[in-house]
């Protein structure tokens, strides 16, 4: 279960949603146009219209921020139910191609790696909020192939996982952006090490 993304609501005035929409959209715009380091919490407020306070008040310091502002725009999909095991990794593959490889999402992430050094806790929360709850949900697929005999008794999920989202990862950075077929292509060629 993903963990809360916002901080508890202070007593008083109830929080606004419409004013959590702008902030979260405010933060992913100004990170995508003038990336991490020039985005200030302050930047944020002005561009959402609303008071520093009441950034300051849902987030606790900017890396906070931005994880939330881009599990807002990269939201956990359903979990896929084609039928197969191996239906259900295209499946998950495509939706990671698309969802992370595709578009701002490559860059986003170069962003965050570059910053690591200087801000661990950044990369910290992307991991724990974006990567982690896709990480378990292709380990659920995993074990329930190894649980029903599709796959190997002795998978190794974690380094399966590395395979299959590291193969889309590095054709981006190597190649280009995968074609449409690629999800397809890439389980079809690690299914002879899963089996």
């Amino acid at each position: 279960m993903m963990e809360a993304i916002m901080l508890s609501p202070a007593p008083g005035r109830p929080r606004s949603d419409q004013a959590d929409h702008a902030i979260l959209e405010a933060a992913f715009r100004l990170l995508a146009t003038h990336g991490y380091d020039a985005m200030t919490m302050e930047g944020v407020a002005a561009e959402a219209g609303v008071a520093k306070t009441t950034v300051y008040r849902r987030f606790a310091h900017k890396a906070d921020l931005v994880s939330a502002a881009l599990v807002e725009h990269m939201p956990l999909p359903d979990p896929p139910a084609t039928g197969s095991i191996r239906g259900d990794l295209i499946a998950l593959v495509a939706l990671f191609q698309q969802g992370v490889v595709a578009g701002l999402g490559i860059k986003l992430l170069g962003t965050l790696l570059v910053q690591e050094d200087r801000y661990p806790e950044l990369l910290d929360l992307f991991r724990k909020r974006l990567i982690g709850p896709r990480r378990r949900m292709l380990a659920a697929v995993l074990r329930r192939g190894v649980a029903c005999g599709e796959l190997r008794a002795d998978l190794d999920v974690e380094k399966a996982i590395d395979m299959l989202v590291g193969a889309v990862l590095i054709h981006r950075v190597a190649r280009g952006e995968p074609s449409a077929d690629y999800a397809k292509r890439t389980v079809h060629a690690l299914w002879p090490a899963l089996i």
